[in-house]
């Protein structure tokens, strides 16, 4: 059965003019954060006071901690390196289907080596894992592997393959990019904790393994949705409640985030101040010398449609002489490339990503397989009859 869209046209309309009237809002809230981003810059002091404060009642709050550059400094775009080296990983997935032919998931990463200013063609990789043991499939208490921490393997994979090809020596400045942020936020319960202990260490031991490598990393977040400045912000001027509450909400700036925030203050190719993310995961990395700072650029290049990123890098990356030049210029100049995303990480979601044909002829090789070992090869009841109503075309009642 089809949409019904006559259904969805009066609401489709006054989603619209909602929308239109939040922008409106939003905009004005922009304004006086920006006002207020210029005032944080003289109390960096008190802030760094109220986060202390903050930390030692283990009061849960997200958001931004001042770094070593004034809050409300803008950073004009640095010249490129002749050449350096860029090496960009993603990965794509298939989740396990109860109802497919057999149970497996699949991890596929793609990666690129990019010699910039070296005329060269650049170096193309696909690297894709089975899986398909018990130990891999199940938990201790026999319950079917959970999406989210399939995606902490592919995160997982990205970084280990970025080590993996760093390994050998560059005569250029070296960066590596993956697609979303460094810090991982896989424990969501008690029942993650183990999992998440396990893949938390072994990322950090990556970045050690990038860092040892000489190279400048990087995590690049497209269209960013989080308000970690503008919660910061809130800060300003404020008393803290006594007691601390376990938990700080929103004050002034509901609903504003920091692309909105930074649109209205970074011209094309400029970059924001250094802030470090101030969260519990952020601590842990911190303690393996891996603290997380990030800063926002505009990698437009018109004035009046600025685009908005957030780049994360590891506290070694800010502290290496002429890293965060190098790393502000060549993501410019990436996205320039192919307007708004940076190439090299475009390319290497091209390398990754699983499409419906390739998972087509890898289940036509399973079945092949699975009948040669006089094992079942077919899906469920239920996957069969659905797709015997998508593609008969036949309906049955209105």
């Amino acid at each position: 059965m089809t949409l019904e869209f006559k259904e969805l046209t009066k609401k489709v309309e006054e989603m619209g003019a909602t929308l239109a009237a939040r922008d409106q809002a939003l905009h004005e809230k922009a304004g006086l954060a920006r006002a207020r981003l210029r005032q944080a810059a003289s109390q960096v002091d008190d802030l760094r006071a109220k986060l202390d404060a903050i930390r030692a009642a283990g009061v849960e709050w997200r958001g931004a901690a001042p770094s070593d550059e004034p809050p409300d400094a803008v950073h004009p775009l640095p010249p490129a390196p002749t050449q350096a080296t860029l090496i960009a990983a993603d990965g794509s997935q298939i989740f396990p289907d109860p109802h497919g032919l057999a149970l497996y998931y699949l991890i596929n990463v793609g990666s690129i080596v990019y010699r910039h200013g070296s005329g060269q063609a650049p170096d193309c990789y696909t690297m894709p894992t089975l899986y398909y043991r018990d130990e891999e499939l199940f938990s201790e208490d026999g319950q079917l592997i959970r999406p989210r921490r399939i995606e902490s393997y592919r995160d997982l994979a990205e970084i280990e393959r970025l080590a993996l090809l760093t390994k050998h020596t560059h005569n250029t400045p070296t960066i590596t990019l993956t697609d979303g942020p460094l810090l991982l936020y896989g424990h969501v319960g008690p029942a993650d904790r183990d999992t998440f202990e396990e893949d938390l260490a072994r990322y950090l031991a990556q970045l050690t393994a990038l860092q040892g490598n000489g190279v400048i990393a990087a995590g690049y977040v497209d269209r960013p949705r989080s308000p970690w400045v503008v919660s910061l912000l809130d800060l300003v001027g404020w008393d803290l409640p006594q007691p601390l509450p376990q938990r700080l909400g929103w004050r002034e700036f509901q609903g504003l985030d920091d692309e909105a925030l930074f649109k209205g203050l970074l011209q094309p190719g400029e970059r924001s101040a250094l802030f470090i993310a101030e969260s519990a995961v952020n601590q842990r990395y911190a303690q393996s010398g891996h603290g997380i700072y990030f800063f926002y650029l505009n990698v437009s290049a018109v004035s009046l449609q600025p685009k908005i990123a957030r780049v994360e890098v590891p506290e070694w990356v800010v502290r290496q002489p002429g890293a965060m030049d190098c790393l502000h210029a060549l993501l410019y100049h990436q996205c320039r490339v192919i307007d708004g995303y940076p190439y090299v990480l475009a390319r290497a979601h091209e390398l990754a990503v699983v499409t419906p044909e390739d998972k087509r002829q890898l289940e036509a090789m399973l079945r092949h397989v699975l009948l040669r070992h006089r094992l079942p090869a077919d899906v469920s009841n239920k996957a069969r009859t659905k797709g015997l109503v998508r593609f008969s075309g036949r309906r049955h009642g209105r």
